[in-house]
């Protein structure tokens, strides 16, 4: 987040009204760990009049978070996000207890193509030049600066964590492509990236709306140099097996799935 964000939540009342929004009559948390169709979801629910958040963590703040790894972060910068981590939890706090409800919408997408959008969606916290790198640099930048676990731990480290709720007992239908939860205070809508035009009908209802249309919203899909990256890019047989062993990966696919996005990747 840029200091200009921290100096609005200051000085103009930016957590009031933060908080005022969450505590709003009719909210929907638009909760994941990112670049799994959520912004095409966040642009929807507003072009509806919906009121919606959207938030990649309910707990912490810090460059790079679930996008990238091994960051250099500054001491100032350190202090800015032990504060707004701070108003994070306490809008968390806020939420379990005046919300009778809370209603979350969560994607989730598949970890080998995920992580390469996410580490193109934050680049320029690598480099401000990011973007005019050729193939090679940002192959090696990749390895070093990208987040796999951000792809396929954030249910376990965040989304626990936050919500106290453990997704992975809920067996998931990867042939409808969308899960509801209802646990608690918590009305949760899961769902694959990949299946998002199939269920509009299914997210319609959860949200109680006349059938939505979606609004797409990619920023990476104009970077020649992301296209090319996707098309080409190709996983070492440690990174495979580390995906493909994970609790994450063999939740949300079945056999056939992961045996072809393997494929695709390796």
């Amino acid at each position: 987040m840029a200091q200009k964000d921290l100096t609005t939540i200051i000085e103009k009342g930016g957590l009031k009204n933060k908080i005022e929004t969450w505590l709003s009559e009719v909210l929907f948390v638009i909760y994941s760990s990112g670049k799994v169709g959520t912004f095409t979801l966040k642009k929807t629910l507003f072009e509806s009049g919906i009121t919606q958040v959207h938030a990649h963590s309910l707990i912490r703040t810090y460059k790079g978070l679930y996008f990238l790894e091994n960051l250099k972060i500054s001491r100032s910068d350190k202090i800015k996000y032990y504060y707004l981590s701070f108003l994070k939890r306490l809008k968390l706090i806020l939420l379990k207890v005046f919300r009778k409800e809370i209603n979350i919408l969560c994607g989730v997408r598949d970890p080998f193509s995920r992580t390469i959008s996410a580490f193109f969606e934050q680049g320029d916290f690598i480099d401000k030049e990011f973007k005019n790198f050729n193939q090679n640099k940002l192959i090696n930048l990749f390895h070093k600066h990208r987040s796999i676990a951000g792809s396929i731990d954030w249910f376990e480290i965040e989304f626990k964590k936050a919500l106290g709720i453990n997704i992975f007992n809920y067996q998931f239908d990867s042939t409808k492509g969308f899960q509801i939860i209802r646990e608690g205070k918590f009305n949760i809508f899961l769902f694959r990236i990949d299946k998002l035009d199939n269920i509009q009908e299914e997210l319609s209802q959860f949200i109680g709306a006349e059938k939505l249309s979606l609004t797409r919203d990619n920023t990476n899909a104009s970077s020649e140099e992301y296209k090319t990256f996707m098309k080409n890019y190709k996983y070492s047989k440690s990174d495979v097996s580390y995906i493909k062993n994970s609790i994450f990966f063999q939740h949300f696919w079945d056999k056939n799935d992961r045996e072809s996005i393997i494929s695709r990747w390796s």
